[in-house]
């Protein structure tokens, strides 16, 4: 029969729980078992009050870091970057693959599944001539993938979740304003849309 080590609820001593008593003070077993079987539960409730803390803490961060980049989304702000953001910082938070166009004074780079949209493609062109201020992308597809109908809806649908109802200034074009940014969406054929975000500021100045 396996015997089993326990404290003495009294002294501490380990002792067998096949004892009537604790042979140092005397204390009775069924105290000392009573005792393991409560520093168990404690440290049971411990570990789940632990697990609640800490997905309690993850669940305010990740609320925290959602509701900033939905601030940011409401500025206008493309990609999250903030109008005046130095050259060396865009090509930092674009990543490696974006090739610099000096003689343009841009960044060039590529996005596929644009906007989470599956066989959209996006050629990106951020322009930092003078600061950071203006962003042209081209979204491109294929006919027989996608219809224009479609991917423009859908990104439509996206802006307007990100920046407020939009304003039709055609039947294949859309604008939304936001505190820092002008948006302009254009469908320039059938597997061809023009989106152009601008500093609002340099805009009214034009």
């Amino acid at each position: 029969m396996n015997m089993t080590m326990l404290k003495c609820a009294d002294c501490n001593s380990r002792i067998s729980d096949k004892a009537d008593m604790c042979p140092h003070c005397g204390c009775p077993i069924e105290e000392s078992i009573k005792n393991k079987k409560m520093n168990t539960r404690k440290k049971v409730l411990l570990t789940v009050i632990s697990i609640i803390v800490i997905l309690t803490v993850i669940v305010l961060i990740v609320g925290i870091v959602n509701i900033i980049k939905r601030q940011e989304e409401k500025k206008g702000f493309y990609n999250g970057l903030a109008w005046g953001t130095s050259k060396e910082e865009l090509q930092e938070r674009i990543g490696e693959d974006c090739i610099d166009n000096s003689s343009k004074d841009c960044l060039l780079n590529a996005v596929s599944d644009y906007e989470g949209i599956k066989n959209v493609e996006a050629a990106e062109i951020y322009y930092y001539k003078d600061g950071f201020n203006k962003v042209s992308i081209l979204v491109s597809f294929d006919e027989e993938d996608c219809s224009l109908n479609t991917v423009s809806d859908k990104l439509v649908k996206i802006y307007d979740g990100k920046y407020g109802t939009h304003e039709e200034i055609s039947s294949y074009g859309y604008t939304w304003t936001t505190s820092e940014s002008m948006i302009e969406l254009v469908c320039i054929s059938s597997e061809l849309i023009s989106i152009k975000y601008e500093n609002i500021n340099t805009v009214d100045k034009e």
